[in-house]
């Protein structure tokens, strides 16, 4: 496992959506790939309009999630208009 980055996840309320359909967005009880590498590309300073260098290689990395202690989903209804 030389090439292994092992991250801990853990905060009160954390959430991961997943689609997008006519307004309505599901959160996952686990880390998206695109979280991750988002996360990754804040720690490494890369910029949002910046779509090479260290971006496509966090995104082209392969990437697992780890579920150690499950959380419980909470339930929310918003609209806005």
């Amino acid at each position: 496992m030389d090439n292994t980055l092992f991250m801990r996840l853990e905060a009160g309320l954390q959430s991961y959506q997943v689609g997008e359909k006519h307004d309505i967005m599901v959160s996952l009880p686990h880390p998206t790939k695109s979280a991750v590498a988002g996360i990754l590309a804040a720690a490494f300073g890369v910029r949002r309009d910046q779509s090479s260098g260290p971006l496509r290689e966090i995104n082209e990395m392969a990437m697992g999630v780890r579920i150690d202690r499950p959380g419980t989903v909470v339930t929310d209804f918003q609209m806005c208009q």
